[in-house]
């Protein structure tokens, strides 16, 4: 697999967005082969509302007892309207 494939520009447009996520969509499965899991993960982000600032929280569960490994969260200035679809936290320059 070649990483290059994942790297893109961050400042685009929702019109470049959509592209971009049509493109990287052939690198999606669907299927899991391994049984064996010790860990999940789980992220999620948010705008909030009247304002330019969003969220973002990553948390790691043992399995299958889910409880807490690790957790992290951010909160960063956000450039980009939010669509349905197209939620993202930019990384900072």
């Amino acid at each position: 697999m070649r990483t290059s494939s994942f790297v893109h520009r961050w400042d685009v447009t929702p019109h470049e967005a959509v592209a971009i996520q049509n493109r990287l969509r052939v690198f999606l499965t669907l299927t899991w082969d391994n049984p064996s899991v010790s860990r999940v993960g789980g992220i999620d982000c948010s705008y909030a509302r009247g304002a330019d600032k969003g969220f973002a929280v990553v948390v790691v569960l043992g399995w299958p007892r889910l409880d807490e490994i690790d957790m992290a969260w951010t909160m960063k200035p956000i450039s980009f309207p939010y669509i349905p679809g197209l939620l993202t936290l930019f990384p900072s320059p």
